[in-house]
């Protein structure tokens, strides 16, 4: 038992004294850690409201009924929730067992482009089901709109439409054009799912495009920039599908605790204080931003959200190592053309936000990243 509470101990300082800029990790607030660690682990509560397969689910049945009213609250009331998947792979698995059938096409964002694993990458288990098609970027660094609809156009003329396109993304920083996007979806009857894990906080403060308005289905997960405990919300019009996909189409009985750790991220996110914590995750992006341009540091055409990606190095394991040497963790990122080794490394703003951080502590990290790549690279690179 020491060794493990010691490994603990080890994690918790190493989080606290190194610089962590990945872009999916956040600093869960302690008073919402607090919440997985009571009994609410105790119990099971297979089911949903008041059909479950255990006695005494009284109490976690309106945990759970909170948690949802609230996830209204923040996101939208015309959708129904599911609450209970465990993360956000299983949660988008959920959202394709209850739309779609084995065999069916699905349109999603190449890996190489910033898509997810999840979105029918060849290594994931929904490519074993599906037959995946992809998109990419365009020449501006955009998501592609014309080869979506070229893509949709061109398999309804075989005989194959496409029944779902997803949108969302693990590695790029602009904002998505919702309205287009289901403009597109509609000449072809084609489904939109988006994955909005990324950004679920920023949407929750209204400081991005919000996809509610025009999505047949979404999904986030919670522990991103909504910066809540691990878990994963879906948004349907067709509830009972979700629910059923979910359980007991996918998993058993889903964790009590986590969902009182999302309930109380939920309600945090309808403060002043949540919103002024995302407008500052923002603001320490740009922070980034502006240091990286102002050095000639190659990065993807501007950004949107809490991320920027760093682009054209020779390998971005090497600068991912080399920065994790000096206490700055990101993570290395592949990009549109790469064949091999990753040419790009990701970053994030949200975690150091959590963390306090502002302009002084934004701009002597991002001279930090130059410095090394500098090292990494040679003088040369990048024109600096």
């Amino acid at each position: 038992m020491k060794q493990l509470l010691d490994l603990v101990k080890l994690e918790t300082q190493r989080q606290k004294g190194q610089i962590n800029l990945i872009a999916s990790e956040n600093q869960t607030p302690q008073r919402i850690l607090d919440l997985l660690s009571t009994s609410l682990s105790n119990k099971y509560a297979e089911g949903y409201g008041n059909n479950r397969y255990y006695a005494g689910a009284v109490n976690v049945s309106q945990i759970e009924e909170l948690a949802i009213n609230n996830a209204k609250k923040v996101f939208s009331d015309k959708f129904d929730v599911n609450v209970q998947a465990l993360s956000g792979s299983p949660a988008n698995l959920a959202v394709y067992n209850a739309f779609l059938n084995p065999g069916d096409s699905i349109l999603s964002l190449n890996l190489n482009s910033g898509g997810h694993l999840s979105h029918g990458s060849s290594v994931s288990f929904p490519s074993k089901i599906f037959n995946v098609l992809k998109y990419g970027l365009n020449k501006e660094e955009l998501i592609d709109l014309n080869q979506i609809q070229s893509v949709l156009k061109d398999e309804q003329q075989k005989g194959k439409p496409v029944k779902m396109l997803i949108v969302g993304y693990s590695g790029y920083c602009r904002d998505l054009d919702y309205k287009e996007l289901k403009r597109i979806c509609q000449l072809f009857g084609t489904h939109l799912h988006v994955d909005f894990s990324h950004t679920a906080g920023l949407v929750a403060a209204k400081l991005v495009n919000d996809p509610f308005e025009y999505a047949d289905s979404l999904m986030c997960t919670t522990h991103k920039t909504l910066r809540g405990p691990r878990g994963a919300l879906i948004f349907s019009k067709q509830g009972d599908k979700v629910n059923k996909s979910v359980f007991p189409g996918l998993q058993g009985g889903p964790h009590m605790n986590n969902i009182a750790g999302i309930c109380a991220t939920l309600i945090e996110a309808q403060t002043p204080e949540y919103v002024q914590y995302q407008k500052q995750v923002l603001e320490n992006r740009a922070i980034f931003e502006k240091q990286f341009k102002n050095k000639n540091i190659l990065f993807q055409k501007g950004s949107d959200n809490h991320m920027l990606i760093i682009k054209q190095l020779t390998d971005g394991g090497v600068v991912e190592k080399a920065l994790e040497d000096v206490g700055i963790i990101v993570n290395r990122q592949k990009l549109q053309h790469d064949k091999q080794k990753p040419t790009g490394i990701r970053i994030g703003s949200q975690f150091i936000t959590s963390q306090g951080y502002d302009e002084k502590e934004c701009t002597y990290t991002a001279n930090q990243i130059i410095e090394i790549i500098r090292e990494v690279e040679g003088q040369d690179w990048g024109n600096l």
